[in-house]
């Protein structure tokens, strides 16, 4: 079981870094491409509501909507019905850099999966969801404030 657990380590470091590698030209790393497909789902949503999505502390929730705002991917306005609130709302560049960045995921499974056939991914994805819904959910920032 040991070197099951080692392959699947090596295997989802190297997704990692290729997926990095392939959102560096978009100036965007996987942390903003959650934000961004949280977002799609999600608008207007609340910065903690973002953090709580992404299981990330408000301090580095910041950081990345501060990036999203640089170059264009997001709005952040005061809440009109909670002044002490931000909103956050995908823009047209944003909506646009998620669609790039899904298309990077989609090259990046075909690519990864392509030693399997098609029964073989079926049955992949069968055992992942089963996973998946028996793994526990990470803790939420802190919802105060």
């Amino acid at each position: 079981m040991a070197g099951s657990a080692t392959c699947s380590a090596g295997s989802g470091a190297a997704v990692n870094a290729r997926f990095t590698a392939a959102l560096a030209p978009l100036d965007l790393r996987p942390r903003h491409y959650g934000a961004l497909a949280v977002l799609e789902h999600t608008q207007p949503a609340t910065q903690q509501t973002l953090a709580n999505a992404l299981g990330v502390d408000r301090s580095m929730l910041v950081a990345i909507v501060d990036h999203l705002e640089t170059i264009g991917a997001v709005t952040r306005r005061r809440d009109p019905t909670d002044r002490r609130r931000y909103a956050l709302e995908l823009t047209s560049h944003g909506r646009e850099l998620l669609a790039r960045c899904k298309a990077i995921v989609r090259q990046g499974e075909e690519e990864g999966l392509a030693p399997l056939t098609r029964s073989q991914r079926q049955h992949l994805l069968d055992l992942l969801t089963i996973l998946a819904v028996h793994t526990p959910s990470p803790p939420h920032a802190d919802a105060s404030g």
